[in-house]
């Protein structure tokens, strides 16, 4: 995580502080705790996103996937298990899924299942890189509607850029637990920087924002025989 962070420095992205005397050294103990530490950075949660505050996440979004295609260092990832989904991986969880109890959750097992399997976007159609997969407003510090910060790159891991893109959409340009198509539209332009969308290109869009939610609910379900 640090080693990305430091290839995409001067994006607004925490930077971390190395122990005294070891510059390639993060890792600080602090009373039986493994801790790191950035410098601060300015800003608050959004309680409102504006067409022009997606817009910024938008562009950022594409800046962060341009320089991560050229980042070479390993990146293994306990967290991707919470976003990687095969055909092999959904069904093995949903085997421990299907020992949900409640009613009402066990109605929609099945619907959210097929949803990510109908959805699912990993394949060699699309550009793979670091994606944060989390870029949601408790991890974005703005002043006014100036982006100062994106945080929490722990669940970071190498896949198709395009789930990033649907993971921003349904975090960020939601109102009323609708999709609302201002803020789709100002986000989309930010990381397509005004450029014309294809045809091919709405519908990856569409399809990767369907799996963004399906995923999530689909990891959620699996959560609850575990309590």
């Amino acid at each position: 995580e640090i080693n990305l962070l430091q290839h995409i420095k001067g994006l607004p992205v925490p930077v971390y502080v190395p122990l005294e005397g070891l510059p390639n050294k993060f890792i600080y103990h602090f009373h039986n705790n493994i801790i790191t530490v950035h410098r601060y950075i300015l800003g608050k949660e959004p309680a409102i996103l504006t067409p022009n505050m997606v817009f910024q996440l938008g562009s950022f979004l594409r800046d962060f996937h341009q320089r991560g295609l050229t980042f070479r260092k390993p990146f293994p990832s306990t967290r991707k298990r919470f976003y990687y989904f095969t055909p092999k991986i959904v069904d093995s969880y949903f085997i421990d899924i299907q020992k949900i109890k409640k009613p009402f959750f066990r109605d929609i097992t099945e619907e959210i299942r097929d949803g990510v399997l109908r959805t699912n976007i990993y394949g060699k159609a699309f550009k793979y890189g670091p994606i944060h997969v989390d870029i949601k407003p408790e991890n974005e510090l703005f002043i006014g509607e100036k982006l100062e910060g994106v945080l929490d790159f722990g669940n970071t891991y190498i896949g198709p850029l395009i789930i990033d893109v649907g993971k921003c959409i349904m975090w960020n340009c939601v109102a009323n637990r609708k999709l609302k198509q201002i803020l789709v539209s100002s986000f989309l332009k930010g990381y397509y920087r005004n450029l014309k969308i294809s045809q091919k290109q709405k519908e990856d869009i569409k399809k990767a924002t369907r799996f963004a939610i399906y995923s999530h609910i689909f990891i959620d379900l699996w959560h609850l025989p575990f309590k």
